[in-house]
């Protein structure tokens, strides 16, 4: 894992938290739906992935592989990073707030 500057949850530049994405475009996925999204499952999996505590690598990388494990089509889209297979698979809730963090140029393509 690399370590990367990267925005915490509310927005702030985090300079010390340990990247556990496979690319930036799966960051911008993750966060999308952790704020946008009304479907309870997605938002909070998402969520948790960006709130996990960042002084314990080895559970986070345990509770990474775990979520990826358990994950549906869209999760797994949405964590590999893929914005073409995550909105094929998305319900009407996540493909809502992919259209809103699109719209508001939050998402990398």
């Amino acid at each position: 894992m690399k370590t990367a500057k990267i925005m915490n949850s509310v927005g702030e530049l985090n300079p010390t938290s340990n990247w556990v994405f496979k690319n930036y475009k799966a960051y911008t996925l993750v966060r999308a739906i952790a704020k946008y999204s009304s479907n309870p499952v997605c938002s909070s999996q998402s969520g948790c992935l960006l709130n996990i505590s960042e002084n314990n690598e080895l559970d986070k990388k345990r509770f990474v592989k775990g979520m990826k494990q358990n994950a549906g089509s869209f999760m797994s889209a949405v964590y590999d990073g893929n914005f073409s297979l995550a909105w094929n698979n998305a319900d009407s809730s996540n493909k809502s707030a992919l259209w809103t963090a699109l719209g508001n140029d939050e998402i990398e393509l």
